[in-house]
């Protein structure tokens, strides 16, 4: 009998941009079983029952007090030998786990406590800030339940045993991945060459990110040289725009605002070199960066923070090149290497769109659907 996979996360996750992942899976799932994708989705996803649920009251509360009757309603119905769930989701899983003996399978993108700890860093509102720490609660609360725990790191996964006390069996590593075909046309064999160098950022903007880093090297490079930042969050750009003209480069740097996840390949073939200026913070130690793999998939050499999430994707000289977190000037030097020396470009390119081949959704699912037929035997 086909397997029936019932699969909620309370983002929309019929969109790549944000919920990367599970966009890939709940497609995959899809189409090898019978899925029922219940969440805020925009669009529904393909062979899947599509149940979307609109953004009411905060997810922690929303989906485990309010919602709960009807969730368990559909469960009960549906009657799902897999429940496959994401962050702030817990009762409904739990109970059908109980009631009809579905395995549950949880996938942890990021550990909770490091959203308290980002919302304290950034002032957030007290409101924020307890929806954090509760999230974080029902974590250590309910994950010691799951029959099975996908985490993007052997990092994360030491830390699920550490603060939730999750038994080392049943925690399963499958980083993040790309979507190759969506860059076919954007390696550097499609490349037309220009004078002068372009980098890109493309990620979340805010305080904690090392953009402003990026800004700082600026000042340090030809003036042939741009930026492009690509995201957004206005009072973070703001702050960014006032920085950049304070020291003299606002005129070299677009500040492009967010774009659709469509539109990525575009944005990456008109760049040369990629940045992640991720600093050296303890949440970030446990995070696999989604970006990445977008950068390497476009064929494009990257400059990283010398940290482990980055050391363990990236090799130096190969596909990337590395500069100590919070130093400009060393940004400064690595980007002058790159520019200064076109086959070394090209090189990384052709080593880093090798990378991204090793490192698609496709592969990355396959050791899931292992996991789900070990699971059923």
């Amino acid at each position: 009998m086909e397997e029936k996979i019932l699969f909620v996360s309370p983002t929309d996750y019929s969109q790549a941009q944000g919920s990367t992942e599970a966009y890939y899976f709940s497609r995959k799932l899809a189409e090898r079983y019978k899925l029922v994708a219940i969440g805020p989705l925009s669009k529904p996803i393909p062979n899947a029952r599509n149940l979307s649920i609109p953004r009411l009251l905060p997810n922690i509360l929303y989906y485990n007090i309010f919602l709960l009757p009807y969730l368990l309603y559909i469960g009960l119905k549906i009657r799902p030998s897999i429940v496959y769930t994401y962050k702030h989701v817990f009762l409904l899983p739990l109970l059908l786990k109980f009631l009809i003996d579905s395995t549950w399978i949880f996938d942890l993108q990021a550990p909770p406590r490091q959203k308290v700890q980002f919302n304290y860093l950034e002032n957030k509102s007290k409101v924020e800030i307890l929806h954090s720490i509760l999230n974080d609660y029902f974590h250590v609360l309910f994950m010691r339940y799951c029959d099975l725990i996908i985490t993007l790191s052997e990092e994360l996964g030491e830390l699920c045993q550490r603060r939730y006390r999750i038994d080392e069996k049943k925690i399963i590593v499958i980083p993040l991945g790309v979507k190759i075909e969506k860059f076919e046309s954007t390696t550097a064999f499609n490349k037309v060459e220009k004078d002068g160098l372009e980098l890109v950022y493309i990620g979340s903007i805010t305080r904690f990110r090392g953009i402003d880093v990026c800004i700082r090297a600026m000042s340090h490079l030809p003036s042939d040289v741009l930026l492009r930042i690509i995201g957004s969050d206005s009072n973070e750009i703001k702050r960014l725009k006032n920085l950049s003209k304070a020291i003299g480069v606002y005129d070299r740097i677009i500040f492009q605002g967010g774009i659709p996840h469509n539109k990525v390949p575009t944005y990456l073939r008109n760049a040369d070199v990629a940045l992640s200026p991720l600093p050296n913070l303890k949440p970030f130690k446990v995070s696999s960066p989604a970006k990445i793999f977008e950068y390497l998939g476009a064929g494009l050499p990257i400059i990283a923070t010398d940290i482990l999430p980055h050391r363990k994707i990236l090799e130096e000289q190969n596909d990337a090149l590395f500069f100590h977190p919070d130093n400009p000037r060393m940004l400064a030097d690595r980007i002058k290497r790159l520019y200064k020396d076109s086959e070394l470009r090209k090189r990384m390119s052709n080593l880093a769109r090798w990378k991204a081949v090793k490192n698609t959704w496709g592969t990355r699912f396959k050791k899931l659907e292992k996991v789900i037929r070990r699971i059923h035997q």
